[in-house]
């Protein structure tokens, strides 16, 4: 049998070749052997940690919980507990975790890493960039650090400096995946949309499991419309403001879009009824956006390979059912059959809810909207079989498809719930 010394070179030299599996089987049988070893417990936890699978997060977390356990005074490992929270959405503990290594040797540059990184997953631009520098100021060679100030840069509309940023990691490591991703996001930031998917494809070649930089390529053939261009603006800008501020701005903008409203229905209907057609616009498109450039990305054969599941469900249900539900709602209302218009607009309507299903991380988030999606859906079915009944819209159809309307509407202000939204 083999020594713990032995099967943690081994564990460690798998690991590098990207074979987890195996090392995790390595470090497993060291264990057997010497159960309270910390080291050992937290070697397994970075190798659950870098696994691809993302089922093994938490794994990763008990793994270093023990190491912790046994050694409670490495501050690493408290770090890299850290990071660990980080990919699992819990922020603060995150950073406290951090806080924790900081207390033991505060020139940990991984311990800062984890702070900035928890401050922007919560939208603390600032807080997260004086974290960043810090980790910087002790070790200047750190690129994780960099790649991480890059993106906290760009966040707040400082493209400039991030590329400087970017372009400082490459120049001394050309084959940086995540700098390259970085510099895709910069470029798209920036408009240049051929030069963002130049660096997009570099990084996927250069590690194909790089989901920042796919993401950032989707976005790039996304942006092959003039219509997502505009979209992508909006959200680079929105994004520099936080949540609470972005909620004080939708509010801002329905109060001006009510003021607007009442003075103009006195001046002119046109001006009053071009008005409501811009708010609704402006409401809407911010959530039909991405269903619909994943629907226009599932009709080129090439470029929906990029698409998971979950995003191409979202451009067929979201997207197809929001254009295909316009077109029905149209050919409905120019044909004069009412049943087409219903499902129509059923499907259109339905759109907003199922926009925050597919690529919802809160599970309360996507039972809820789905439960609205459908019921969006049931109520325009009971209309048309009422109707088909009936043989006229009365008194039992109107009710519902009001209903539908208020529901699918009603469904974009409950999205701005941080609990259900994430």
């Amino acid at each position: 049998m083999d020594s713990a010394d032995q099967l943690i070179q081994h564990g460690s030299f798998l690991r590098e070749r990207g074979r987890h599996d195996e090392s995790v089987a390595a470090f497993k049988q060291a264990l057997a052997q010497e159960p309270s070893n910390a080291y050992l417990h937290f070697e397994l936890a970075i190798t659950y940690l870098e696994h691809s699978d993302e089922s093994h997060l938490k794994d990763a977390l008990e793994s270093i919980d023990q190491a912790i356990g046994y050694d409670p005074e490495y501050e690493v490992s408290h770090a890299v507990k850290g990071l660990i929270l980080i990919r699992l959405n819990r922020d603060k503990e995150a950073r406290r975790c951090a806080e924790d290594a900081t207390a033991l040797y505060p020139d940990l540059p991984l311990a800062w890493l984890v702070k900035g990184q928890s401050y922007f997953s919560t939208g603390k631009w600032a807080l997260a960039e004086e974290a960043l520098r810090q980790a910087l100021a002790i070790d200047p060679g750190f690129d994780e650090a960099k790649n991480m100030l890059t993106i906290v840069l760009r966040a707040q509309g400082r493209v400039e400096e991030a590329s400087v940023e970017t372009a400082n990691v490459l120049s001394r490591n050309a084959e940086d995946p995540t700098a390259h991703a970085n510099a895709g996001w910069a470029a798209l930031q920036n408009g240049n949309r051929q030069k963002a998917e130049e660096h997009f494809k570099e990084a996927l070649c250069l590690n194909p499991e790089n989901e920042y930089a796919r993401d950032g390529l989707r976005e790039a053939y996304k942006a092959r419309s003039i219509f997502y261009r505009l979209y992508l603006k909006y959200v680079f800008f929105m994004q520099k403001f936080s949540q609470n501020n972005r909620f004080a701005i939708f509010i801002g903008i329905y109060v001006a879009f009510r003021f607007g409203k009442k003075i103009f229905e006195n001046v002119s209907p046109l001006l009053a009824g071009a008005l409501v057609v811009a708010y609704l616009t402006f409401a809407f498109w911010t959530f039909l956006a991405n269903g619909i450039g994943h629907f226009l990305i599932l009709k080129d054969s090439t470029v929906r390979l990029t698409l998971n599941k979950n995003e191409k469900l979202d451009g067929l249900i979201v997207g197809g059912g929001f254009v295909f539900g316009l077109i029905l709602g149209v050919a409905g209302f120019v044909l004069g059959v009412l049943p087409i218009s219903i499902l129509g607009g059923s499907l259109a309507i339905g759109a907003l809810p199922w926009s925050r299903v597919f690529l919802n991380n809160s599970k309360a988030g996507r039972i809820t909207f789905g439960g609205l999606g459908a019921l969006v859906y049931a109520l325009g079915l009971i209309a048309i079989v009422l109707y088909l009944v009936n043989g006229q819209y009365d008194s039992f159809s109107r009710p519902l498809i009001i209903a539908a309307i208020a529901i699918g509407v009603g469904s974009t202000w409950l999205s701005m719930v941080p609990q259900l939204s994430k």
